[in-house]
């Protein structure tokens, strides 16, 4: 098993929540432990990353954890946002580049972490775009690692101007070596 196979595995390495991530483990092996009542298998579901009871983890916590219990290989709020955007948004200029509501952004945030998914039916698409910039930015690792920067940063000096075959073939290596939900997160967002 490769190192960034063991980090898909491995709850606790990679990503600096480590509390979060034992409480987060912890929930889950008491969920499916119990018999729970018919209205909350939904949630208690490997299908669902929607939030436990007790204290739900969405914004930050790792790629790796969020999608450890789920059948997805992209986190169900990242699902969400861009499925509504593609339905709503894809016609408006600037999208991700204008704000949106802040007070609307916080409440959708604090939903997520409530109850797992927020109505957008009523929210505009430049704050739906915000929420998926503050989930990213509150990741506690971004989507491109720190380590892996430095390869992407000098394949693109050595390439500036033009794009060759060699180019993207580098350049699809260093996306080849980032950890898997990082390169399932950017596949799906690309």
């Amino acid at each position: 098993m490769s190192n960034s196979q063991e980090d898909m595995v491995s709850p606790t390495k990679g990503g600096g929540a480590g509390g979060r991530t034992k409480e987060f483990v912890s929930w889950v092996k008491k969920a499916f432990n119990k018999s729970p009542s018919p209205q909350k298998r939904r949630f208690l579901s490997l299908d669902s990353i929607n939030s436990p009871p007790s204290k739900p983890l969405v914004f930050g916590v790792g790629l790796d954890e969020l999608t450890l219990v789920s059948s997805h290989k992209v986190p169900f709020i990242v699902r969400k946002i861009v499925e509504h955007i593609e339905e709503n948004g894809l016609t408006e200029q600037g999208l991700y580049r204008v704000n949106g509501n802040t007070r609307l952004i916080n409440e959708l945030k604090n939903t997520f972490d409530k109850i797992g998914d927020a109505d957008f039916s009523s929210v505009d698409t430049a704050t739906v775009g915000g929420l998926l910039k503050l989930w990213l930015r509150e990741l506690p690792t971004p989507v491109i690692p720190d380590e892996a920067v430095p390869d992407f940063v000098e394949i693109q000096e050595t390439n500036v101007g033009h794009t060759s075959p060699e180019h993207l073939a580098q350049l699809r290596e260093a996306i080849h070596k980032l950890p898997k939900a990082n390169f399932e997160l950017l596949k799906y967002l690309i």
